[in-house]
């Protein structure tokens, strides 16, 4: 493990409180865990809230105008890098795109590799970043994307700052010290196929709602593999959180649904709930991990299973008996703090559930919502169209049409026609019909 004493940059060694007792680690003898401040924000440090300051020795590339790193192509407004840099790269402008080409951008130990500040529809892609304090940041942005970037042993991998719509997808942000994937006041943007793995923390969303996690995978951390603190509306879906201390972390939050993850291998728990309400936990494998849930007494009406055919969780120790042969558990699964009335008997059992049936059942979703007719109706067409393209097999267009109805609901949403939570709910179960298509 690496050192835990770096918590301390942030000057916290406070026990994390259960809703106001403390945590049961792990009993007299046994290996402990790291202290975690009761903020949940692992490794944050207030100088990340302040503007680029020059460190040590680090020099500063201005972009596009410092043309001694890489070349300029004033049409395309691509800027790619053609030799190592050494010193910080900050983009000065927007609609741009930084082409790193798989060169190293590497600091000294402070400073930011690459830096964005109030930039829009600017792109970061094949960077290289190390040595860092945080190796990309981006704040006060928009629309921006990161993409296919490697940021490897800094303290922060990647640092979102008061930035929404961006887009950070097939990033590298592995073994560095506090945290791989940081969001702070950052609501409302898309983390698909990102690795954020042997971080102190993997990803981490500290008062940021309304992001989409997606197939991410935040493992081997020295403490958390994804940590949800005072962050609530997040849809996780198909992420993996395995061989960590704490699998998944949720503190403060409320209103997150969490479909289709799997929590496998840690060491305290799999996942765990500190003051948190009304979040909707379903579908998801949680797997020989030392305690597989834990919700505090400090949380309440939290869902850990949906009526058939939807139903709970995998828990790979309650597994029989199914005496009726319907795919679940005939007694719920029982846990400190909560229920899960309908375990399913095998690992990812839901996705038996054929594409064009949990389509149906999305339309009864939306009915029972009883919405305006004509936003019913718009609603129910679009699925409808989606079931026709499955039954002649083009699986792609399918897929455009599941996109095409979740904008929809996002629209539906900015224009108050649809609550948060109804949002969240047909999002949330249109993305996973999308992955089992994929």
């Amino acid at each position: 493990m690496k050192k835990i004493v770096l918590f301390s940059l942030v000057g916290l060694l406070i026990f994390l409180f259960s809703g106001c007792g403390l945590i049961p680690f792990t009993t007299a003898g046994e290996e402990q865990p790291p202290e975690v401040p009761e903020s949940l924000e692992i490794g944050l440090d207030p100088a990340l809230t302040l503007g680029l300051v020059q460190s040590k020795s680090d020099s500063i590339h201005h972009i596009p105008s410092d043309t001694s790193i890489g070349s300029w192509n004033e049409i395309t407004r691509i800027y790619t890098l053609t030799t190592y840099v050494n010193g910080t790269i900050k983009i000065d402008e927007d609609s741009l795109t930084l082409d790193g080409d798989g060169y190293t951008i590497a600091g000294s130990g402070g400073n930011c590799g690459v830096y964005l500040e109030n930039r829009i529809n600017t792109t970061v892609k094949n960077c290289v970043v190390s040595n860092f304090y945080c190796g990309i940041r981006l704040s006060y942005g928009s629309s921006n994307t990161l993409t296919n970037n490697t940021t490897n042993d800094n303290d922060v991998g990647i640092s979102l700052l008061s930035s929404s719509l961006n887009i950070l997808t097939n990033n590298r942000a592995n073994d560095n010290d506090a945290v791989g994937i940081n969001l702070l006041s950052s609501p409302s943007n898309t983390l698909t196929n990102n690795t954020a793995n042997n971080n102190g923390k993997g990803i981490g969303l500290s008062s940021s709602s309304s992001n989409i996690l997606t197939n991410n995978r935040a493992n081997d951390s020295d403490v958390v593999g994804i940590n949800l603190s005072s962050s609530s509306s997040n849809i996780l879906t198909n992420n993996r959180a395995n061989n960590n201390w704490w699998g998944i972390l949720i503190g403060y939050s409320s209103s997150n649904i969490l479909i289709d993850n799997t929590v496998n291998n840690n060491s305290l728990y799999g996942i765990y709930l500190l003051c948190s309400n009304y979040n909707e936990i379903y579908n998801n494998n949680f797997i020989d991990n030392s305690t597989q849930a834990y919700v505090d007494e400090g949380s309440s009406d939290n869902v850990f299973s949906l009526d058939k055919p939807d139903g709970g969780n995998y828990w790979s120790d309650w597994t029989s008996p199914d005496f009726d042969s319907d795919g679940f558990v005939d007694s719920p699964y029982d846990f400190n703090g909560g229920q899960d009335n309908l375990p399913w008997v095998s690992q990812d059992g839901w996705k038996t559930i054929l594409p064009a049936e949990a389509i149906g059942n999305l339309i009864t979703t939306v009915e029972e919502f009883e919405l305006h007719e004509g936003i019913e109706k718009s609603l129910t067409m679009l699925l409808e169209a989606v079931i026709k393209s499955l039954d002649n097999y083009h699986e792609q267009a399918a897929i455009g049409q599941l996109i095409g109805f979740i904008n929809h609901i996002e629209g539906l949403q900015n224009g108050n026609k649809l609550t948060e939570e109804q949002a969240d709910t047909l999002i949330a179960a249109a993305q996973r019909i999308i992955d089992s298509i994929q």
